[in-house]
């Protein structure tokens, strides 16, 4: 028994020694992996049947002739190519102001950042011309492939089917789409060296704007820096009043606002749909206050809506209006009259809102300096105009903040107006001594972010005061009938924390912003925003880097 195991397990042993070399060998013969490059470099093209090659020929004839249709819904080359010519040719006065001013021994920002204002719409339009022109060349270079792709399958195909012995109408069909797509490839190649030749012409474009947004720029900083080291003559000396006898003064007057009037023709030409759409905007608001006056009316914070729907509708529309020439161009002798309508406006709606005498003339006050402020601005009136000017504001400016300061101060109101009202009597007053002084430019600089600062302050309060009523009305007298979840203090308490918090957001992401922006410290909206958005607190370990964080953190 013994014996016949052992037999057993010997014969087993042996077949399992002899199996091994066979999978061994079978492990051997198999065939090494092909690399996927060269998978990749080769690519399998799948050839047609025999009786498809003419359906395929002919189909070839319907796509290149809806070629033709995509093509010619390209824009215009000559159109585009007279696009550039024309911001070119609006770009010869720019340069010409740019070189006179840098030629003046004494010039304003003012008149530079005006000249920065125009090389930007320039800019904006040329940057819309390129998006234009860059589609166009993406749609050709796509449909270029396409067709060259065709082209190799065709001739790969034609290799296999085409022979001694081909039939004819065989050998017709790969001749009629061989000769459809060379007149496809035809009509892209031209379209798309003329569209790349001008890209190339926009970019030599592009190159001038830069070097002159550049150069401006520079003076721009270089005049802010030196406002603070140049003198004026005193205001009651006899060196000032002699430059208004020289009359190389009045005749750069006449030319500066004849190459004014130059460039705002060429670019309301070019601009005049802005127009349209802002009317339309404000046109829109008015309707929109004028229907909903009975409901607005109801609402203490609403109210003036209700009173005065046309001029609140204008001046939301301008408003709407002056905030989008961030972000697209507009002629400057429009983007003036949305600043006076728009002023007029918020004056009315003011005068309608407050009951005391003083705060309505505050308010006028401002509006009007205002007004006339951009206006000058606006027709670049030399310096000594405009430091008269000044002077004449800033004195009736300190009378009346020096009355109003006394008499909040006697009649016990809230101390904080007549704080506010002798900081602001101090202000004028510094003014009027370095300008009797004749002490630094600077002080016209100072005038204008001051008033213009009040004036956001008080546009954002406006807003607020908007707001505010909003969320009164969601939470008392909207569908969502939260007026039963919430009791009348819970809602007063809940307005009260969403306002906060939405006052601060304000502040933090348009106001500050803005009056950053007045002061000189950034260039625009945009760029203010984003560098007060990077802000960042640190809080122990953790840093938070979002304004919109610290400002929620903070308040709830």
């Amino acid at each position: 028994m013994r014996t016949y195991v052992s037999k057993i397990l010997i014969l087993l042993l042996l077949v399992s020694i002899s199996l091994k070399p066979c999978s061994s060998a079978a492990v051997d013969v198999l065939p090494d992996p092909v690399p996927e490059t060269v998978l990749a470099a080769k690519p399998q093209i799948k050839a047609p049947s025999l009786e498809e090659i003419i359906p395929l020929a002919t189909q070839l004839t319907e796509q290149q002739a809806a070629l033709e249709n995509q093509i010619k819904g390209l824009p215009d080359i000559t159109a585009m190519e007279k696009q550039y010519a024309e911001i070119d040719s609006n770009l010869s006065e720019p340069t010409r102001r740019l070189e006179t001013i840098r030629a003046a021994e004494r010039y304003s920002s003012v008149q530079v950042e005006g000249l920065l204002e125009v090389i930007r719409q320039q800019s904006l339009l040329c940057e819309d011309v390129n998006k234009d022109n860059a589609a166009a060349i993406r749609e050709l270079e796509r449909w270029r492939g396409e067709w060259l792709e065709q082209k190799n399958n065709w001739s790969q195909w034609r290799k296999l089917f085409v022979t001694e012995d081909t039939p004819a109408p065989l050998t017709a069909a790969f001749d009629q789409a061989g000769e459809t797509i060379e007149a496809a490839l035809n009509l892209i190649r031209p379209r798309l060296n003329a569209m790349l030749t001008a890209q190339q012409n926009a970019a030599s474009v592009k190159r001038r704007i830069l070097a002159l947004s550049t150069a401006a720029g520079n003076m721009v900083i270089t005049e802010r820096r030196d406002v603070f080291l140049t003198t004026s003559p005193p205001i009651l000396s006899e060196e000032y009043y002699l430059q208004f006898s020289d009359r190389s003064m009045w005749q750069g007057i006449v030319t500066e606002w004849s190459s004014i009037y130059k460039q705002e023709n060429q670019l309301m030409r070019q601009q005049g749909w802005i127009i349209m759409i802002d009317i339309s905007i404000c046109l829109f608001f008015m309707m929109v206050f004028y229907q909903k006056r009975k409901i607005l009316i109801e609402s203490k914070r609403w109210s003036f809506l209700a009173k005065r729907p046309f001029a609140s509708g204008w001046f939301f529309g301008t408003l709407t209006s002056l905030l989008s020439y961030n972000y697209m161009p507009a002629p400057a002798v429009w983007a003036l009259v949305n600043v006076i309508t728009g002023g007029i406006s918020f004056a009315r709606i003011c005068n309608i809102q407050q009951q005391s005498i003083w705060k309505n003339q505050l308010v006028n006050g401002l509006v009007t300096v205002l007004v006339i402020t951009k206006a000058m601005e606006f027709l670049n009136v030399s310096i000594p105009i405009f430091r008269l000017f000044t002077f004449l504001t800033a004195l009736t400016g300190f009378i009346f903040c020096l009355r109003q300061a006394v008499f909040n101060a006697r009649k016990a109101r809230r101390n904080i107006y007549a704080a506010l009202f002798y900081a602001g009597a101090f202000a004028f007053f510094v003014i009027l001594i370095v300008e009797l002084w004749g002490g630094k430019n600077a002080t016209s600089h100072v005038f204008i972010a001051l008033v213009d600062s009040v004036i956001i302050v008080l546009i954002f309060r406006l807003f607020i005061n908007i707001i505010n009523g909003g969320m009164e009305w969601a939470f008392q007298n909207s569908a969502l009938k939260w007026k039963g979840a919430f009791t009348k203090s819970e809602t007063h308490s809940f307005v009260r924390t969403f306002s906060h918090l939405i006052e601060f957001l304000v502040w933090g992401i348009l106001v500050v912003p803005a009056i950053l922006i007045i002061w000189g410290v950034y260039p625009n909206l945009k760029h203010a925003t984003s560098h007060l958005l990077q802000f960042g607190v640190t809080f122990g370990s953790r840093r938070i880097r979002s304004l919109i964080n610290v400002s929620a953190k903070t308040t709830l």
